[in-house]
């Protein structure tokens, strides 16, 4: 959704030469991605066995399958940012009529996902070691995107941007420790298999969850509603 709506602005300050524009705009949608996918990637990193065997634990899909989906599931989450972000900066380069420096960058990214997948699948990670392979790919290829990025429209504002990702860290810490309580007190004890009352104990936990870290983004000031009301610097409007 952020790709969608900075996309036509990107392009309109790319047209006037608005670089100092661009440079807001790129701030702000990453900045916005990892506000919201960080805390994302944590619950789906905790709860992820419960959301998978609430949504498809029934018939032949039994718990050892839900176990190992759930540990897939954490290797997938740790590059959740990295493809989000990579995915926005993608189009950035679309924005700015460049579309060469997103396909060789993909082209790495590929490439290194299919080299540590043949390297890290022969580890006892196993299928896991494929999901790892591909957050890591995206990952680099998130640096190599934010690198060129810099040559074209030159510095991002990047501590100024590491300064507030350092406030959704740390807003994302008491989630993340509560999700950590439950997991240490009730280990897999909703592991039961898709049923409602399965998927009222996961709204028990997730529910709070979300709120704990509403809570510490309003005291850290992450104003992350304004964000979604808003979701972009306003440009400036031409007389008349």
């Amino acid at each position: 959704s952020i790709t969608t709506v900075l996309f036509p602005r990107m392009s309109r300050q790319w047209n006037r030469e608005d670089l100092e524009g661009l440079r807001k705009s790129v701030r702000f949608g990453v900045l916005y991605l990892f506000t919201l996918l960080l805390p994302a990637a944590v619950l789906l990193s905790f709860l992820g066995r419960e959301i998978i065997s609430v949504a498809l634990q029934r018939g032949a899909f039994a718990p050892r399958w839900t176990a190992l989906a759930a540990d897939v599931l954490v290797g997938y989450s740790v590059g959740l940012f990295s493809v989000g972000a990579f995915t926005f900066l993608q189009r950035f380069f679309y924005a700015c009529d460049d579309y060469k420096t997103p396909l060789w960058i993909a082209g790495t990214a590929v490439v290194l996902d299919i080299v540590l997948s043949l390297y890290l699948k022969e580890t006892p990670l196993r299928v896991i070691g494929l999901a790892l392979a591909n957050s890591i790919a995206f990952s680099v290829g998130l640096l190599l995107m934010l690198g060129a990025a810099r040559s074209l429209v030159g510095p991002l504002g990047l501590r100024e941007l590491f300064g507030k990702a350092g406030r959704v860290v740390i807003g994302t810490v008491p989630m993340a420790l509560f999700l950590w309580l439950h997991s240490l007190i009730f280990g897999e004890g909703g592991m039961s298999g898709s049923s409602w009352v399965n998927l009222g104990r996961l709204a028990a936990v997730g529910v709070p969850a979300l709120g704990i870290l509403l809570v510490s983004y309003y005291l850290l000031a992450v104003d992350v509603i304004s964000m979604v009301r808003r979701p972009a610097p306003q440009e400036p409007t031409s007389p008349g």
